[in-house]
C-alpha cells in the first residue's frame, strides 16, 4: 500500500498550477486575433521558438504570426 504522504493529492496538473501565475506569451495571427498563452505552450510552435532563442523578440513584445490563422491558433 502506498504511503499517502507520497501522493499527489491533486493529479491533475492542470489544477495544480492555476494559482500560480504562467509567464505568458502574446500572439497576433494573421486575422488580427490577439492570443495570451503559456510561454511553455508558445515554444512548442518552433516559429516562436526559434525567434525567442535568437533574442529576436523580448516576451513582452507581442509576437506577429503573419502565417497562422485564429482558427488554427485556437485548436490548442
Amino acid at each position: 500500500m502506498a504511503n499517502s504522504e507520497n501522493q499527489n493529492p491533486n493529479p491533475n496538473p492542470s489544477e495544480a498550477t492555476l494559482g500560480a501565475t504562467a509567464k505568458t506569451i502574446t500572439l497576433k495571427t494573421a486575422d488580427g486575433e490577439i492570443f495570451e498563452v503559456e510561454e511553455a505552450v508558445a515554444m512548442e510552435f518552433a516559429t516562436v521558438k526559434s525567434f525567442f532563442k535568437n533574442g529576436a523578440v523580448l516576451a513582452t513584445t507581442q509576437m506577429q504570426l503573419p502565417n497562422v490563422s485564429d482558427s488554427a491558433l485556437s485548436r490548442w
